[in-house]
C-alpha cells in the first residue's frame, strides 16, 4: 500500500498503453522523445521539459510480452557521463510516475518490507517534476581534447568528462556550465589535471572545480571558482572573472583559494575560512537567499543546501503539520490556548532552515518556545544568526558548534529532537555498505526526556537501522513514515519519520541496545538463478560481447523491461569481485536476481531467448570452421553455490 501525491506543477499521469515492442521501436522511440537531438545541452533540457505533460510508460510497460528478438530492436543509446554515478536520465522516460511504479523503487521496496516487519502503517510517497530539479551542483574541471572540460569524473577514474545532457540539472545551470567552458578556453585558463602524475602537489595555478547555486527568485547563479594556488594575483583568473561577470547571468562570483598541499589529498576545499573570497560584486552580500515555505534563508557558498528545493519545501510543510499533530497528544500545562514551554534541539542543522521553520510554525501555539541548533561546522553560526533575525522576539534561538554525538549530551533539556544527519545516519562511519556505530546515540535518545523525534533521512538503510533502535523496547512508536523522490533518476529516496514516545526512560530496560529478535526486519525474498554459458571466452567468437551487447545494451534492455539485476561473472567475464578484486574461477555464467516472482520469470524467459540466440550464432561460427557445437541451455535455480545469500 503506497499513496502517491503530485505537486501543482505535476498532474497525475495518464500514460497511454503500449503494445509489445516491434521492429518499429526506433521510430516509436523518436515519437516519444527518446531520439538523440542534435542541439545544445540547454535546448535538450528545455525540449525534455516541453515533452513532460505527455508522460510515457517505462520500457517494461511496452516489453512485458515482447520476445527477445523484438526487444533487441530497441536501438542502443550513448551513455551519459552522469550514468556512471547512478543517474538514469539517459535510459528513456522516467520509470517512476505512478504509485504502482514506486512500489518497484528499490529504496521504497526495502522500506515497505521493513514497515511490514514492524507492523507499521503504509508508506506515503511525494514526487514532483523529475526534470531540471537540481539547482545546485559541484563539478570538476579537467583537460579535454578541445580544451578544458567542466563535468563529472568518469566512474572509477579521475578523468573529467562533459556533463551536458543530464535532465536533472536546471536549464540555467546547464547554460552556466557552457558559458564557463567557453570563457575558460577563451582566457587560456589552465585546467587542473586530476589524473596527472603530480596531482597531489601540483603548484601551477589552475582551475580545479566550479560550484553553482541557482537563486530561484532572481534566476541568477552563484559561482564559486575553486582555484589551485595560494591567494595571489593571476591574470588568467582575473580575466575569467571579468568575462563571466559581464555576461549578467551570475548572482555573485567567489574564489576559493585551495592551497596545493599534499596533506589535503583529494579534498575539494581548504580547511581555513580565509580561503573563501567574494570577488563580485565587490560590495554587498554574495549570499543566495531562498524563500522556503514562508521564511527567507541566506546560504553562503560553503553552506549545505538541498539540491531539490521544490520537494524540500514539501518536506517542511509535512514536518510542520506533523509537529502540530504531536502537540495535540499532550495536555496543556497552563491556560486553554497555549502550551507553556517547548524546547527544540536540532542536530546537523546547518544554517537552521528546518529548526527555525518548525519553531516559527508553532509560535501561536506555545507560550515559551526555544531552539538550539547544532552543527559541527562553526562557519554556520554567522548565517544562522542572520536567518534567526526574522523570528527574533518570537522564539529564543541559539547556535552551538558541535557534532551530533556531542549534541546528544544536551538531550536532557529537549522536548523535540530534529534530526537531518548525513547518509550514514547516527552511525559514526560507513565502510562500503556497513554502518559502524549508532547504538550509543540511539540509546541516548531512548533514555532522554525527548518525547518526539522528527527524523529526515537521505539514506534508507541507515534510517531503518536507527529507527529499529529507537523502537526497541517500546521506547518510541513510529506514527508515520513518508518518502520523497528528492533525487529523480537515481536509486535514492528521502524519508521522513515521526516518532512519539510510548514509555518513559525509567520504564525502559537498561540493557536494551537493539530491537527485539522477533522484530528484526525480515529480509526481502530474493529469487535467483544462473545460466551456465558453456562457451569459453576468446577473441574469435567473443561470447562476452555477444551476451552483454554494445556497452551492455542487452543487459540494460532486460533490466529495464523486468527490473531484475543481471551480472555476467566467472572466467572470461571481466567482472572482478571479492576483496582482492579478481575474476572468479567459476565457469562463465549469467546471474539473475529479482524480488518480484512474475518479473523474475519474465527476465528468465528473455535471458533464455538471448542465450539460445547466442548458441545459434556459435553453432554457425563453429560450422564455418569445420567443427560442430552442441550447446544446451543449463539453468541452476536458487543462489549459486558458495554465495553469501
Amino acid at each position: 500500500m503506497l499513496a502517491y501525491r503530485f505537486g501543482p506543477a505535476s498532474p497525475a499521469p495518464s500514460a497511454p498503453p503500449f503494445a509489445a515492442a516491434t521492429a518499429s521501436a526506433q521510430s516509436e522511440a523518436s515519437e516519444w522523445g527518446l531520439k538523440r537531438l542534435p542541439v545544445s545541452a540547454a535546448i535538450l533540457v528545455v525540449a525534455a521539459r516541453r515533452c513532460r505533460p505527455a508522460r510515457r510508460c517505462p520500457l517494461s510497460a511496452r516489453a512485458a510480452s515482447a520476445t527477445w528478438q523484438e526487444l533487441r530492436q530497441t536501438p542502443p543509446t550513448e551513455a551519459k557521463a552522469c550514468a556512471g554515478w547512478g543517474c538514469r536520465c539517459g535510459d528513456g522516460p522516467y520509470a517512476y510516475q505512478t504509485s504502482e511504479d514506486f512500489k518497484n523503487h528499490p529504496a521504497v521496496r526495502s522500506l515497505t518490507a521493513w514497515c511490514r516487519s514492524w507492523g507499521l502503517p503504509p508508506i506515503e510517497t511525494t514526487a514532483l517534476d523529475p526534470e531540471g530539479y537540481r539547482t545546485r551542483g559541484k563539478m570538476p574541471v579537467g583537460p579535454g581534447g578541445s580544451g578544458p572540460v567542466v563535468g563529472l569524473f568518469k566512474r572509477s577514474t579521475w578523468k573529467v568528462v562533459p556533463v551536458a545532457g543530464c535532465a536533472a540539472n536546471h536549464p540555467r545551470l546547464v547554460a552556466a556550465v557552457e558559458s564557463i567552458e567557453e570563457a575558460v578556453r577563451a582566457n587560456g585558463v589552465r585546467a587542473f589535471d586530476h589524473d596527472g602524475a603530480a596531482r597531489f602537489a601540483l603548484r601551477q595555478q589552475a582551475l580545479r572545480f566550479v560550484e553553482l547555486t541557482l537563486e530561484r527568485r532572481s534566476g541568477l547563479v552563484q559561482l564559486v571558482l575553486v582555484w589551485n594556488g595560494t591567494k595571489q594575483a593571476s591574470p588568467q583568473l582575473e580575466g575569467l572573472v571579468e568575462r563571466l561577470w559581464a555576461e549578467g547571468r551570475y548572482h555573485s562570483i567567489w574564489v576559493h583559494w585551495r592551497e596545493p598541499s599534499p596533506r589535503l589529498l583529494r579534498a575539494i576545499h581548504s580547511k581555513t575560512p580565509e580561503a573563501w573570497e567574494q570577488v563580485r560584486p565587490k560590495e554587498g552580500s554574495g549570499y543566495v537567499v531562498e524563500r522556503l515555505d514562508g521564511l527567507d534563508f541566506a546560504f553562503g557558498p560553503a553552506s549545505f543546501q538541498q539540491a531539490n528545493l521544490q520537494v524540500f519545501e514539501r518536506v517542511l510543510q509535512d514536518m510542520k503539520a506533523s509537529l502540530r499533530q504531536l502537540l495535540r497528544c499532550f495536555p496543556l500545562s497552563r491556560g486553554e490556548k497555549h502550551h507553556d514551554k517547548l524546547r527544540l534541539l536540532e542536530l546537523c542543522g546547518g544554517v537552521g532552515v528546518i529548526g527555525l521553520s518548525l519553531a516559527h510554525a508553532l509560535k501561536e501555539e506555545v507560550s515559551h518556545l526555544s531552539l538550539v541548533s547544532t552543527d559541527q561546522n562553526p562557519n554556520c553560526a554567522k548565517l544562522f544568526c542572520e536567518n534567526a533575525k526574522q523570528v527574533e522576539g518570537e522564539i529564543s534561538a541559539e547556535f552551538a558548534a558541535m557534532s551530533a554525538t556531542e549534541a546528544l549530551s544536551a538531550l536532557s533539556d529537549a522536548d523535540v529532537l530534529i534530526l537531518d544527519p548525513p547518509r550514514r545516519g547516527l552511525a559514526a562511519a560507513q565502510q562500503r555498505a556497513r554502518l559502524l556505530g549508532g547504538q550509543e546515540e540511539a540509546a541516548a535518545i531512548r533514555n532522554s526526556s525527548v518525547w518526539a523525534v522528527i527524523y529526515m533521512s537521505c539514506g534508507h538503510d541507515s534510517f531503518m537501522a536507527d529507527a529499529s533502535r529507537l523502537l526497541a523496547g517500546g521506547a518510541f512508536r513510529l506514527l508515520e513514515l513518508r518518502c520523497y523522490d528528492m533525487f529523480p533518476y537515481t536509486s535514492h529516496i528521502e524519508s521522513l519519520g515521526i516518532f512519539l514516545r510510548q514509555r518513559e526512560p525509567a520504564d525502559l530496560s537498561k540493557d536494551v541496545q537493539e530491537e527485539p529478535a522477533q522484530q528484526t526486519p525480515a529480509p526481502v525474498q530474493k529469487m535467483q538463478c544462473q545460466f551456465l554459458i558453456g562457451i569459453n571466452q576468446d577473441r574469435d567468437f567473443n561470447v562476452r560481447q555477444r551476451l552483454l551487447g554494445d556497452r551492455g545494451h542487452n543487459m540494460k534492455l532486460i533490466a529495464s523491461a523486468t527490473g531484475a539485476k543481471l551480472r555476467l561473472r566467472g572466467r572470461g567475464s571481466g567482472f572482478k569481485e571479492g576483496p582482492r578484486r579478481v575474476e572468479s574461477r567459476d565457469p562463465l555464467m549469467l546471474c539473475i536476481s529479482s524480488t518480484d516472482e512474475e518479473k523474475h520469470q519474465e527476465a528468465v524467459r528473455l535471458v533464455r531467448e538471448l542465450v539460445e540466440d547466442v548458441y545459434e550464432q556459435y553453432s554457425a561460427f563453429q560450422q564455418s570452421r569445420g567443427q560442430e557445437a552442441d550447446c544446451q541451455v543449463q539453468i541452476h535455480e536458487g543462489p549459486r553455490p558458495g554465495s553469501r545469500t
